[in-house]
């Protein structure tokens, strides 16, 4: 299996609508190449799932992966999860 990415899924438990902004960091200057930052943004209703995906060709240093985000102010997320997409060769 090979890893083709890595996906990122929120939660809104509050009761209005996000914007989010999430920024990938993907790969560091010990392993290998200079890090890439990918940043992406959702709005994510209340009460539902929103997901961020990066992969394909927006990189192809995967590792290692981090990320941050960025949410409006009195506001806070229910559940955050984080995958590694992979596909078998």
């Amino acid at each position: 299996m090979d890893l083709a990415g890595y996906q990122l899924i929120v939660a809104n438990r509050s009761g209005v609508a996000l914007t989010l902004s999430c920024t990938a960091v993907i790969g560091g200057d010990l392993w290998g190449p200079a890090p890439v930052y990918i940043t992406k943004s959702l709005v994510v209703a209340t009460d539902s799932v929103g997901t961020f995906r990066w992969g394909g060709d927006e990189f192809v240093n995967f590792r290692p992966f981090n990320f941050s985000c960025s949410i409006p102010p009195g506001v806070g997320l229910g559940s955050l999860f984080i995958l590694q997409l992979l596909v078998s060769n």
